[in-house]
């Protein structure tokens, strides 16, 4: 009887909700990867009598019959522990700032369903989402509009390890261009959602962003990662920070103590070494990526903070803050 109620749960569990299907099949699958023992007879039977109590929906015009719930439908099975609604709920009120567009519309019958735990709450835990805010550190930007069904049809690629053509229009594409896609993962940065992927059959993995993409058409053929490839160690090598080269560069950096205090916290690297050099500044040394992002983060300190090594990268910095001078410079009085 446990062993049947379990069942039940999973099955329900593993139903999709609405513009997503699953197949009776399909479904018979995964329970028996599962470790249920049922019969796929058995489950169709179990289909159409849980469809009695629950929003189930089933399209039997054709075998496998598929099954799914409205898109606005929560399974709470077990319901919402009051500290994740309020997770859910925080979540939401900031969804603006930490969202990619379009994301908010699939969660939102969890954030209805927090919503309705929180109001039997005490009015403590409701007033907590008034408590709390989210600061981003850096220039807030709304996010680029992302076509939802196209959306959609690029996560369902990915999670199904299926590749895609696709029209997608570059930054500096005057005409949307056609592509091969072999997905890899999906990556938020800065309001922006990024697919990960390689093209046709090369082996480089390469960043597309998601609202660019102008039309998808999944395609009969399994999506495959280059060998070694592993998506946090693509993360973690400073691709997203538009790396300069592949080398990892020794940073020697001076900065003022109240500028920089924070690093002791959270450190630029793992090898990360500080020393005060005196009541003012502090010396710090550090592996990181050579990445573009590096440069505006250092240019972010102005005068507070000084590059001593690499050489280069010092250099390159000056010839930038020379030519920021000319911009800034008034001009000259002919009089």
């Amino acid at each position: 009887m446990a062993d049947a109620a379990l069942r039940w749960i999973e099955m329900l569990r593993l139903i999709p909700r609405a513009p997503h299907r699953i197949s009776t099949t399909e479904l018979h699958r995964k329970l028996t990867d599962l470790g249920y023992n049922i019969t796929e007879r058995s489950l169709q039977r179990n289909l159409a009598d849980a469809s009695v109590t629950f929003p189930i929906h089933s399209d039997e015009s054709s075998k496998p019959y598929q099954w799914w719930y409205p898109a606005d439908y929560v399974l709470d099975m077990p319901a919402l522990s009051p500290s994740i609604a309020l997770a859910f709920a925080l979540l939401h009120q900031h969804g603006e700032q930490l969202l990619p567009n379009g994301v908010r519309q699939h969660l939102e019958p969890w954030f209805r369903s927090a919503d309705e735990v929180l109001k039997l709450q005490s009015s403590t835990m409701a007033n907590w989402r008034q408590q709390i805010r989210v600061v981003s550190d850096g220039m807030a930007l709304l996010p680029p509009k992302v076509d939802d069904a196209l959306q959609s049809q690029i996560q369902e690629a990915v999670m199904r390890r299926r590749r895609f053509t696709a029209l997608y229009k570059g930054r500096r594409d005057p005409e949307p261009r056609t592509y091969r896609v072999n997905p890899l993962g999906l990556v938020a940065r800065h309001q922006v959602l990024y697919l990960v992927a390689t093209l046709w059959d090369y082996e480089d993995p390469i960043q597309l962003a998601l609202h660019r993409f102008v039309e998808v058409e999944l395609l009969d053929e399994e999506a495959c990662a280059p060998d070694g490839f592993d998506l946090d160690e693509y993360i973690s090598s400073g691709a997203f920070g538009l790396l300069r080269s592949a080398e990892q560069i020794p940073l020697k950096l001076k900065i003022s103590k109240r500028r920089g205090i924070h690093l002791l916290e959270t450190p630029l690297s793992l090898d990360q070494q500080v020393v005060a050099e005196d009541e003012e500044y502090l010396t710090l040394r550090a592996t990181v990526p050579d990445t573009a992002q590096l440069e505006w983060w250092l240019m972010s300190f102005g005068a507070q903070a000084e590059v001593l090594e690499p050489v280069a990268l010092r250099e390159k910095l000056a010839r930038i803050v020379h030519s920021m001078t000319k911009v800034y410079s008034p001009p000259c009085d002919g009089s």
